[in-house]
């Protein structure tokens, strides 16, 4: 789901939602967002030459607008297709000032590939394959006055994808399980006011979870666990037809925590060593308490 820009680096292209950094804007595969589309507005792509108001990413940057809920009536779409399954509703709180909306989503790869592989014989396949990805999103947004404008969201994801596989008679290797997954959630506040004419005014706050896990067998683990504080300022005057000024500040931190377990790095000094298998090396386990301070204007 990662997306390389012009060759750079994935980490250097930034996918905002709402100005707020997001960890992963695709699921695992890039078969889609993890925004249900009804909820969209709008999606910008920068490829280069953007604005100091994206100071942060190098490669490119992607900028994701979630739309309001529906002010007049109830709306519902559900999506039954050959990947996932979906269902939103949109409910109007007051007339033509509030409203609520709730999307939610489930891949269901791994049940296809479970029927498909118990059609066949069980020693046809010696490795399975089982990516899982599912979703939600929840929008409220209301007008308070002429001038101000504010919208609460809740959203998260989980991606997960496990390869099983059985050991070969007489192997010595690692054998078991492959995990990988990938589980975000946030809330997510926004107030935007016409402060008047020519100035308007936006502030963003976000407080989420990322958790990040690798394994494989009993051998090899490692987890990141990040709490994530944003803050983020923005004021855009518009001192005539053709010329704005925007200016803002903005911040990202937290603390966070790895943890891992695996093989202690290889001594090569004074020769070679070979790693040999991983069932006969003393494992190593590791562990940091972190915490981040990013600020910038």
């Amino acid at each position: 789901g990662q997306i390389i820009v012009r060759g750079s680096s994935p980490q250097d292209t930034q996918a905002l939602f709402e100005g707020i950094p997001i960890d992963l804007l695709y699921h695992f595969g890039g078969l889609t967002s993890f925004v249900h589309p009804r909820l969209l507005d709008s999606i910008e792509f920068f490829p280069g030459n953007f604005s100091a108001r994206y100071g942060r990413g190098m490669g490119g940057i992607i900028e994701v607008r979630a739309a309001d809920p529906a002010y007049d009536r109830v709306h519902g779409v559900a999506d039954v297709n050959l990947v996932d399954s979906s269902l939103l509703i949109e409910v109007p709180v007051v007339e033509e000032s509030a409203g609520f909306s709730a999307a939610i989503r489930r891949s269901y790869i791994d049940l296809i590939l479970e029927v498909a592989g118990s059609a066949f014989e069980e020693d046809t396949f010696d490795m399975l394959a089982a990516p899982v990805y599912w979703d939600y999103q929840l929008v409220g947004s209301a007008r308070l006055s002429d001038r101000d404008d504010i919208r609460l969201m809740g959203y998260g994801s989980e991606d997960s994808f496990a390869i099983l596989f059985d050991q070969p008679p007489g192997s010595s290797e690692v054998t078991g399980q492959l995990d990988l997954s990938l589980k975000s959630h946030r809330f997510h506040a926004t107030w935007e006011r016409r402060m008047s004419d020519r100035l308007d005014q936006e502030l963003d706050f976000a407080v989420g979870t990322l958790d990040v896990h690798f394994g494989f067998g009993e051998e090899i683990d490692f987890r990141l666990e990040q709490v994530w504080l944003m803050g983020r300022a923005e004021w855009r005057l518009r001192l005539s037809p053709r010329v704005r000024l925007i200016g803002g500040l903005d911040m990202q931190g937290g603390p966070g925590k790895v943890t891992s377990l695996g093989p202690p790095p290889l001594q090569t000094e004074g020769g070679t060593q070979e790693r040999g298998s991983l069932n006969n090396q003393q494992m190593a386990e590791a562990a940091q308490e972190y915490r981040l301070y990013y600020p910038a204007c």
